[in-house]
């Protein structure tokens, strides 16, 4: 199994200031039109290690290949079909935004060969 990581230069390589500009606008588009699905922030403390874990989950009906969390665990649609296939989510700030950026992120990066494909066993 292996993915592709992204550094901060790929991502200046791959998106211009005003590509996320864009990417923002369509992201709050959506949310105004109500196509976004972005439940609050949950927090799961982790006592043991003095921790949390902070998850906040967001789903754009736009572009197609994004899917809601839930509809995988329900069994609506499915997530990986191979083992070879990884999800991998960090959140920062609001949620629509992450995932926005980082989907047209992933896309230009794999226009342009940009990235590092790490080897996962």
């Amino acid at each position: 199994m292996s993915f592709k990581i992204l550094t901060a230069k790929d991502i200046q390589q791959v998106l211009s200031m005003q590509d996320a500009i864009n990417i923002m606008k369509e992201a709050f588009t959506q949310l105004a039109l109500g196509q976004v699905n972005m439940p609050l922030r949950t927090s799961i403390p982790i006592t043991k290690h003095q921790a949390v874990t902070l998850c906040m989950p967001a789903y754009l009906a736009a572009p197609e290949q994004l899917i809601e969390l839930g509809m995988i665990i329900n069994g609506s649609t499915h997530g990986r079909t191979t083992s070879d296939q990884i999800t991998l989510f960090k959140s920062v700030g609001l949620a629509i935004q992450d995932i926005s950026t980082a989907y047209y992120a992933a896309k230009a990066a794999e226009k342009l060969n940009q990235g590092m494909i790490i080897k996962w066993n």
